[in-house]
């Protein structure tokens, strides 16, 4: 797994539309993994696997173009890495709080929010029964296929358990270029679904540019009554740039709805830090 800092603790961002699943998500403290089937590109964690091993021992010659074929020849095992691929669960984050496309295409035009998680390393270490690993996704053409022409020398040395696991990951965190603005990173589960994570671990909630008065108070009245302590924070246009977005802590007076939600109990503080 990437280190995101030098205290081990990985501090992602999850945008999120405005809806009865985060509603769900956040009242039963839980972060949902999606099947590959259902993501917005039809490529990713999707590239046939066949022909990304066809593609791959058509780069190489020799002893390396050798030990592909002698992989493409063993009965039914693409097939089973290509099923298991499917089976496996992603959850999406971001490194950034403030990309306005993401803000855009995955908060609903602004009008949804920006979760932040910080998972320590025990996190992972804890349930790795059930969580694979987390990773940045790499943006590179072909990404697969150059990736077996560069290990085809090696294979015969791997354990087929690791070679498989090794390969299930370069599948899961590959994406076309055209994808880089995005700057995804990723934590992969051995199943789709919702997975129950507790409450410690989501920090902070952003609110976009156009989430609604009305939204603001129905996600802070879960807050409330599920026992969350969470900074919230809000997005504003950047004066420095044309185009820029900035966070500042989301002022609970200047709120009356809000302001009788969280400052009944105080359990919310209104920082941003």
């Amino acid at each position: 797994m990437a280190e995101l800092a030098n205290t081990g603790t990985y501090r992602l961002f999850r945008y999120r539309r405005v809806n009865s699943y985060l509603f769900r998500s956040l009242i039963r403290k839980e972060i949902y993994f999606a099947p590959p089937s259902s993501l917005n590109d039809p490529f990713d964690c999707q590239v046939n696997v066949s022909q990304a091993f066809e593609i791959a021992a058509n780069l190489v010659q020799g002893q390396a173009k050798e030990n592909l074929q002698k992989v493409i020849s063993i009965p039914g095992f693409l097939a089973h890495v290509q099923a298991q691929v499917a089976s496996i669960g992603v959850a999406s984050f971001s490194l950034e709080i403030d990309n306005p496309t993401l803000w855009s295409t995955y908060a609903d035009e602004h009008r949804g929010v920006c979760l932040l998680y910080e998972f320590p390393e025990r996190f992972f270490i804890e349930r790795a029964d059930t969580l694979l690993g987390t990773d940045t996704v790499k943006y590179k053409s072909s990404a697969i296929s150059h990736w077996l022409a560069e290990t085809a020398p090696s294979i015969q040395t791997m354990q087929t358990q690791e070679f498989v696991m090794e390969l299930s990951k370069i599948l899961m965190t590959a994406k076309d270029p055209s994808w880089k603005t995005e700057g995804e990173y990723r934590i992969l589960s051995a199943s789709a679904g919702p997975h129950e994570i507790g409450k410690p671990f989501l920090k902070q909630v952003c609110f976009g540019l156009r989430t609604s008065l009305r939204d603001r108070c129905r996600i802070g009245e879960i807050l409330l009554t599920s026992g969350y302590e969470v900074s919230l924070c809000e997005m504003e246009r950047c004066k420095e740039s044309d185009f820029g977005i900035r966070a500042r802590p989301y002022e609970v007076a200047r709120h009356n709805l809000i302001d009788r939600l969280f400052c009944l109990k105080q359990r919310i503080s209104a920082s941003f830090g």
